[in-house]
């Protein structure tokens, strides 16, 4: 049986306390320290800090709103994410206005060494949905160990979840309501399928609908969970063009197909193409060869390095890591290492100086050839 440790139980009710949003509940929990102590301060302290005042909610309404849904949790195998456990997504950790809380199902590595998302119009056409398939099925060959991230609405989002299970690849979906539902309904069997051999994940608790603006909200997690994202298809307007703009101001890579000038469908990304907003790709090659995602080997065990200085602890670390898994994402070796991103980027330039490692596109890492 599912538990649900107290941790996870009051960073929920903190989430469910009206007037309290992912920006605040995060300086909260930096000026004060974990969910608990936020709880457990009185009301009246409360209302004193800056940008709380009076709206803040009821606490008791939202601790029995908690364990209703830690219940939920426990029935339906939903695994809490607290923003400050090791298994939350740390690119996504690394996002300003990242929710303290995700609602996992399925078994997906959310911190796996790459992860594209993919998006476009619900409006899809025959081109769009060719190019998004075969860009899946051509990275397959070159990254099998991808995941490819989606929001599950129509059009490309589906499109990209479908080839993703049909090419052996773990798919996530990032919904804009609560896991106690599937919408559209009609997907409700590659959501099945996407939970046995991805994930669905979600900031809302059960119960929460799919309401318009949770839509606009959830494109900030499709564009903070990976390491790029693709619009593979888009108009001018929309949600795709929404998720862009985000990935732009996370700084984050972005990439686009083109369309013809005429096709009103592919407008959005000409114009992001056009604007030097996103990065002009024809084949899985490409967003490849720009994300130094390359081929994957079958690693040889390496010669033992001799270098003409001592390891700190760390640096031994990190390197018996590299020597172990090849090349791995900066956000993984923190990970798997347990140092923080602000400290682990210390370290890894004072190892690149020192000629032990070598960094690549898309804050990829390697040991040097020496």
């Amino acid at each position: 049986m599912k538990i649900i440790n107290d941790n996870i139980f009051y960073a929920i009710a903190l989430q469910c306390v009206k007037g309290i949003g992912p920006v605040l509940s995060r300086q909260l929990i930096e000026n004060i320290g974990p969910p608990e102590l936020i709880l457990k301060e009185k009301r009246e302290s409360l209302s004193k800090l800056p940008r709380v005042g009076s709206r803040i909610g009821s606490v008791d309404d939202a601790l029995r709103q908690a364990e209703t849904e830690c219940n939920f949790m426990i029935k339906h195998d939903i695994t809490g994410l607290y923003i400050n456990d090791k298994e939350y997504p740390a690119r996504l950790a690394e996002c300003v206005d990242a929710p303290i809380m995700l609602y996992k199902k399925g078994d997906a590595d959310l911190n796996g060494a790459k992860i594209l998302s993919i998006v476009g119009t619900r409006r899809s056409t025959a081109y769009g949905e060719e190019v998004c398939e075969n860009l899946i099925r051509d990275i397959k060959e070159s990254v099998p160990e991808i995941i490819i991230v989606s929001g599950l609405a129509y059009g490309i989002d589906v499109c990209a979840h479908r080839a993703s299970i049909k090419n052996g690849i773990s798919t996530v979906g990032v919904l804009a309501h609560g896991l106690d539902r599937i919408y559209p309904d009609r997907h409700r069997d590659i959501a099945d399928k996407m939970a046995n051999s991805g994930a669905l994940i979600s900031e809302y608790t059960s119960g929460t609908s799919p309401e318009k603006g949770n839509f606009l909200a959830r494109n900030r997690i499709i564009a903070g969970i990976a390491d790029a994202t693709l619009v593979a298809e888009s108009s001018e307007k929309g949600g795709a063009m929404v998720t862009a703009n985000i990935v732009s101001g996370y700084g984050r890579d972005l990439f686009a197909f083109p369309g013809k000038i005429s096709d009103v469908r592919s407008r959005g990304c000409n114009n992001l193409i056009r604007d030097n907003k996103a990065a002009l790709i024809t084949c899985a090659d490409d967003l490849l060869n720009m994300m130094n995602w390359v081929k994957t080997k079958k690693q040889e065990q390496p010669q033992q390095l001799s270098f003409d200085f001592e390891f700190t602890d760390k640096e031994l670390g990190v390197y018996n890591l590299l020597v172990q898994k090849g090349e791995l994402h900066i956000n993984q070796i923190s990970a798997e290492t347990g140092i923080s991103i602000a400290n682990l980027s210390t370290i890894l330039m004072d190892m690149e100086f020192k000629e032990m490692v070598k960094s690549l596109p898309g804050a990829m890492y390697r040991l040097s050839c020496r």
